[in-house]
């Protein structure tokens, strides 16, 4: 057992106001009461994620204050094991979970995870202009509300308007992008999830981590631990839409006959709802770890859109994985959302009227600051050096569009891509495909 730090974490246990004057008489329990004791911990580290990690510090060092040298065997066998489960604990803080091997916590248990082989991507116009377009804004009871017309008319065909609003009670939405183009991609790994879920467990809402929506945007199938700084940036995100809500006004559509959403949330054309109806909770996992994230209530309003309309785009889990290629970040999820959703395009023949992709197109649509933008002049002494950083960064930006490619090249989605240039400067890049082309189909519910 470790013996150190002892006043330090007597400290700590003081700050975070855990009461331990009780904590000796815990040789006196017999070895069926273990569990309640442990289940106890549980609850009081709920209660204080933030301080979780000193808690269970301070824990750790206050369980080796007790002798158990003139404790039962049996007794200071399970001290022994209540020990090791508490550092067990300490050891899996910075990865997702901490392990408990009990069988009976009290928390919601959820089943594995199905396997994914498609991948899902929203492909109607609601949700192509939701991140890309300047909405316009107004401000009503201190809240700020933003609007779209979205003119969803197929070609040759009298303008059908679609009208969206969203709203966040906390104002938590940025003016330009309030939903961005990380949060879209967030949304189509929780639709991708929910669907394979719903596959197998019909009826039950979805819980899931934000490492494991994490890892769904990177195409894994094994366990990977994401950074602090990664997960943060799923809870920020889900945080967001799960109190944001969206109003979608399908009464010309519904008028005009077109295919679209006409379930139990269309009230006189209109729906009304969170874009993900969510709340945060711990639950157990299949392995018996207790991890926090989320309860996806309910179908994924804007996946339910979109799969009413017939407009989502479907392509293999394992092009997302670029693992092997190069280090995924923020930016590397966003490109990979876009330039799958483009080529997946083009192999299906939809309303594209080239094979390039333009990279001012992909900055421009993604949110993406292009390098020149990206890169502050101010903080450089000549105009040479500002241009070899810039230089640098665009590479950087190629070297993850080409990650990306490489894999649809290996799989089998391409035939082949290269980079095209006007003048100096390199401008996009045009993609070959293979003649007749098909992308497998994920079978609907």
């Amino acid at each position: 057992m470790n013996n150190g730090n002892k006043k330090a974490s007597k400290k700590k246990i003081i700050r975070t106001e855990i009461d331990t004057s009780k904590l000796g008489k815990l040789e006196d329990l017999p070895p069926q009461e273990v569990s309640a004791a442990i289940e106890r911990m549980i609850d009081k580290m709920k209660l204080m994620q933030e301080n979780m990690y000193d808690i269970i510090k301070g824990f750790s060092a206050d369980i080796n204050q007790i002798d158990p040298s003139g404790m039962d065997p049996d007794d200071a066998d399970v001290l022994q094991v209540f020990q090791e489960v508490v550092d067990k604990a300490i050891e899996k803080m910075d990865s997702d979970d901490i392990v408990i091997n009990l069988d009976d916590v009290p928390s919601f248990k959820r089943a594995p995870l199905p396997s994914i082989n498609t991948y899902s991507l929203l492909n109607d116009k609601v949700t192509n202009k939701l991140p890309i377009t300047s909405p316009i804004s107004e401000e009503l009871d201190g809240q700020l509300f933003f609007s779209w017309n979205i003119n969803g008319a197929p070609q040759n065909a009298p303008a059908v308007a679609t009208f969206v609003t969203l709203s966040n009670s906390a104002n938590e939405l940025n003016i330009n992008r309030p939903i961005n183009a990380f949060d879209m991609a967030v949304y189509n790994a929780i639709s991708t999830r929910f669907f394979y879920w719903n596959q197998s467990n019909p009826g039950k809402p979805l819980m899931i981590t934000p490492q494991e929506i994490w890892r769904t945007m990177d195409g894994k199938t094994v366990p990977t631990t994401p950074s602090a700084a990664q997960i943060k940036k799923v809870r920020d995100s889900i945080d967001k839409m799960q109190f944001t809500k969206i109003t979608i006004d399908t009464s010309q559509e519904l008028k005009a006959n077109y295919r679209t959403l006409n379930d139990e949330r269309v009230v006189n054309g209109t729906i009304t709802t969170y874009l993900i109806n969510a709340d945060k909770l711990s639950f157990l996992t299949e392995k018996g770890n207790i991890v926090d994230g989320y309860r996806i209530n309910q179908e994924p309003i804007l996946y339910a859109y979109s799969k009413a309309k017939n407009h989502i785009l479907y392509f293999d889990y394992a092009l997302l994985d670029t693992s092997s290629k190069i280090r995924t970040d923020e930016n590397m999820i966003i490109f990979k959302n876009y330039i799958l959703s483009e080529v997946t395009r083009m192999v299906n023949g939809l309303n594209r009227n080239s094979n390039r992709i333009k990279f001012d197109t992909i900055y421009k649509n993604t949110g993406i600051l292009p390098p020149d933008q990206r890169v502050e002049r101010a903080n450089y002494s000549s105009d040479s050096a500002y241009t070899a950083v810039v230089r640098r960064e665009s590479k950087r930006d190629r070297d993850k569009m080409c990650a990306i490619l490489n894999v649809c090249k290996e799989n089998s989605f391409i035939q082949d891509y290269v980079l095209v240039k006007e003048g100096r400067s390199f401008a996009g890049i045009d993609i070959s495909l293979f003649p007749k082309h098909k992308t497998k189909q994920i079978k609907k519910a």
